[in-house]
């Protein structure tokens, strides 16, 4: 689900959202500028910034991402470790199924890392026996997925058992728990419902960090919960090392441009792609969220931006995202710099 979330936004943003206006297409954007020309206050935070970046960025790679340092006692010991953290988050496993392991990846943020697969694993789920997929990251030491293989198991009633609040709060406990000792760097994350009225027996939060109170635009993480069993449905981590993370987010999170004057120089660049003509648009929420902030650090253009032979070299800027409708219906977000004022892209 949270999966098919990630792939959803992105064709949202990015084919989905065509140009903002119907004549002449906004298929430019002023370049991005270099961190030496971000606002003098942020010069000296960012001028020398180069962290490793894990992996490349989606799709997945090569088709056998085995790590060369996992053999013998230490791949025992990982999957033993595994075992034990699945067990502790699904005491209901049939632990007898958890012996099916191979090497895939999970996506984290834009980068990827080799991951334990356990497949075809058995778990009572609605009174029978359904087959589900789980991820382990050995070196994080968590599980990073929980998916069912064939899809939720749906009965014929539509009867639950607890709330939407309820269902909330059960969440964010499994969240708390799967996290464990990251936890620390996610208590204050911002929570929000995906496409909330489409499954009224479905709960799914999404879960953004927020890193000096701002939030970034694709940190994320989900949890499904099923209110007919009081359950999780599904799972997914895709927030980045906070290590790695919080080395590239060293520009002030305070903005220059408030989001007035971001809107007024979004419709400005509009109306100049329009031969001077006024473009006609009506902001809006994010697509398929109940809320989010505009204000956030721009994580979603890491390889276009900010990547070079395999380090980051530039750091995540703060930006205004704001998501519009134009008399055509379509929906569009234009990403202003916070800083600078600077029209980063408009989609």
């Amino acid at each position: 689900m949270v999966l098919a979330l990630f792939l959803i936004i992105i064709a949202v943003l990015v084919s989905g959202c065509t140009s903002a206006e119907d004549s002449k297409p906004a298929t430019e954007t002023q370049a991005i500028q270099s961190t030496e020309e971000v606002s003098s206050a942020n010069d000296t935070e960012s001028s020398s910034l180069k962290v490793p970046w894990p992996q490349e960025p989606w799709p997945p790679l090569d088709e056998n991402p085995v790590p060369p340092s996992y053999s013998g006692e230490k791949m025992d010991s990982a999957v033993k470790e595994a075992k034990q953290e699945i067990m502790r988050l699904f005491p209901d496993i049939d632990e007898s199924t958890l012996d099916n392991v191979s090497w895939g990846y999970n996506g984290y943020n834009s980068y990827q890392m080799p991951v334990l697969v356990f497949s075809n694993v058995m778990e009572p789920y609605g009174g029978k026996d359904t087959a589900v997929e789980i991820r382990y990251d050995p070196e994080r030491k968590i599980v990073c997925s929980y998916t069912l293989q064939n899809g939720v198991f749906c009965q014929d009633s539509d009867k639950t058992i607890i709330s939407r609040d309820e269902a909330k709060e059960h969440a964010l406990e499994f969240y708390k728990k799967a996290n464990a000792n990251e936890y620390e760097y996610h208590k204050d994350d911002f929570v929000t419902v995906f496409n909330d009225e489409n499954d009224p027996q479905l709960y799914d939060a999404d879960i953004t960090t927020k890193y000096k109170g701002i939030i970034y635009s694709f940190d994320n993480s989900g949890v499904g919960y099923d209110l007919r069993y009081d359950r999780v449905w599904n799972y997914y981590n895709g927030q980045g090392s906070h290590d790695i993370m919080s080395q590239i987010t060293t520009l002030s999170p305070t903005p220059d441009i408030t989001i007035d004057e971001a809107k007024e120089i979004l419709e400005k660049y509009l109306k100049d792609k329009n031969d001077g003509e006024e473009v006609s648009i009506e902001y809006c929420p994010r697509y398929e969220y109940d809320s989010f902030p505009n204000l956030m650090w721009d994580d979603n253009t890491v390889m276009d931006n900010c990547l070079e032979d395999g380090y980051i070299v530039r750091p995540f800027k703060l930006v205004w995202e704001l998501p519009y409708t134009t008399s055509n219906g379509r929906m569009h977000y234009g990403i202003i710099d916070a800083h600078t004022g600077d029209v980063l892209y408009v989609l």
